[in-house]
């Protein structure tokens, strides 16, 4: 389910190759979505941590790590390839 958008971020491209495009969204559900431009436009929804209802998102400069935050007191870094927490 879509829920409406509390934020937004685009993920940093340093390399320039066309398809690398992407954008991540926190939901007012607290859900995360992705898009990806090489996937013509489909959206996907990532699922991180089950205890954690995310409103706020942001890619790292270099584009390999994500951060969010939410309901829980604390920010959560994740790995942007696999999805993985890494703090």
């Amino acid at each position: 389910m879509i829920a409406p958008i509390t934020s937004l971020t685009w993920k940093p491209n340093h390399t320039g190759i066309h398809g690398e495009h992407r954008l991540l969204g926190a939901c007012l559900n607290g859900s995360i979505v992705r898009w990806r431009e090489s996937r013509e436009g489909a959206i996907e929804h990532i699922k991180l941590n089950k205890d954690q209802r995310y409103h706020a998102i942001d890619y790292a400069n270099d584009g390999r790590r994500f951060c969010v935050a939410g309901s829980q007191p604390y920010i959560e870094i994740y790995d942007e390839e696999r999805n993985k927490r890494l703090q």
